[in-house]
């Protein structure tokens, strides 16, 4: 058997086996392993591989000669697998920017202004199609370049400003694996006949997959946060760091008329609302760097560095949320309205667990709920 074959074959084998693992984390995917965006967009990346691998694939075969085909049908093919590994390269530079900014990923100037290099590699490669050379093909490397190189130093500044370990955590993951695929992405180009590309790819959404199955133990099912577990884990930690003079808030969220909407509209518009919500306390903790959490039923936690801002105006963290949560539920097609009330806290350094600035919190949440809706019964003793 010559080379040409041996070669085409190994990396058939191999492109086989990255696919149908591509295919199985698909499969494997729930929604409770981060928002509906997140999972739309990670299950396209995922699909999207699996095209790439064929036509990869197809382009070694025929520049092996194991698969006679004419030299137009060869560009046509680099054409495709350009794009498609520019589309890749798009969707998870937009996945990286909803795991470090929530707000910033949802605004649709920031997605049109993304879509730019994507754009200017399309055109290129219509044009090394439309006159059968390989001259526009260097666009490729560039715009996938520049995507990684986007989402590194966006992770970089996450890092560095970043009041969390969490959001330590998730800005080194994203920077680890930008700087991994621009290796992948030079080695790939100083040794074609190995596929470094599509080893590195499967490499990282694997990586990132298995970071999300991990998140599940402290993921609430149905909304997709931080579950009470951690919650719990979280604010003792921040109760220690109260001690060395780091002051923090802790919010303590209920929604309005959650029983009406259940009773009225079902449960499931129920729980689309309880989803609504963790969308626009996932967009406040991004801008105040906090944390969010479902502390159960309709109650809801946030947890935000106390700022100069914010020691004069608590509540204006609660007005960014009810802001963002009009504009989820208007996207969402809720047939009613959704707003929060919440009371907040400052966690002190005599502060022994978790409960004690919550109670803070929710004397103040239930003074308020009966200014505006009359006598009701407390949630905690």
């Amino acid at each position: 058997m010559s080379f040409s074959f041996l070669y085409s074959y190994t990396y058939l084998g191999t492109g086989a086996f990255c696919a149908a693992v591509a295919f199985v984390l698909a499969y494997g995917l729930s929604p409770d392993m981060g928002t509906r965006r997140e999972i739309i967009c990670m299950k396209s990346l995922l699909y999207l591989y699996v095209v790439f691998v064929g036509l990869d694939l197809l382009c070694r075969l025929g520049e092996s000669g194991v698969v006679a085909m004419p030299e137009s049908r060869e560009i046509a093919l680099s054409c495709a697998d350009s794009l498609v590994a520019g589309i890749i390269a798009y969707l998870w530079t937009l996945y990286a920017e909803m795991r470090l900014s929530a707000r910033l990923s949802g605004a649709t100037w920031f997605r049109v202004a993304l879509a730019a290099p994507l754009v200017v590699l399309a055109v290129a490669l219509v044009a090394s199609s439309t006159s059968r050379s390989y001259d526009y093909l260097v666009e490729r490397p560039l715009a996938i370049a520049l995507y990684i190189v986007f989402a590194v130093v966006h992770a970089l500044v996450v890092i560095v400003r970043a009041k969390t370990s969490s959001r330590r955590s998730e800005g080194a993951l994203i920077v680890g694996l930008g700087i991994v695929l621009l290796l992948v992405a030079v080695l790939n180009s100083l040794a074609t006949y190995v596929p470094f590309m599509v080893l590195g790819m499967l490499w990282s959404l694997v990586m990132v997959y298995v970071r999300l199955q991990r998140a599940r133990i402290f993921n609430d099912a149905l909304t997709g946060l931080n579950n009470r577990r951690r919650a719990d884990d979280y604010v003792s930690q921040q109760i220690a760091r109260s001690r060395r003079q780091e002051k923090t808030l802790m919010y303590l969220m209920d929604i309005d008329g959650f029983k009406r909407i259940n009773d009225t509209y079902g449960h499931l518009e129920g729980d689309r609302a309880l989803k609504a919500v963790a969308g626009a306390l996932r967009r406040g903790a991004g801008n105040y760097d906090g944390f969010a959490a479902r502390w159960g039923g309709d109650e809801f936690v946030l947890v935000v560095p106390e700022s100069p801002a914010l020691a004069e105006n608590p509540d204006e963290v609660t007005a960014f949320v009810n802001s963002a949560l009009a504009l989820l539920a208007r996207d969402e097609g809720l047939p009613f309205e959704v707003s929060l009330t919440a009371g907040y806290a400052a966690i002190e350094p005599s502060d022994r667990r978790p409960r004690d600035p919550l109670r803070r919190a929710d004397a103040m949440l239930y003074r308020r709920k009966r200014e505006l809706h009359g006598p009701a019964t407390p949630r905690l003793g």
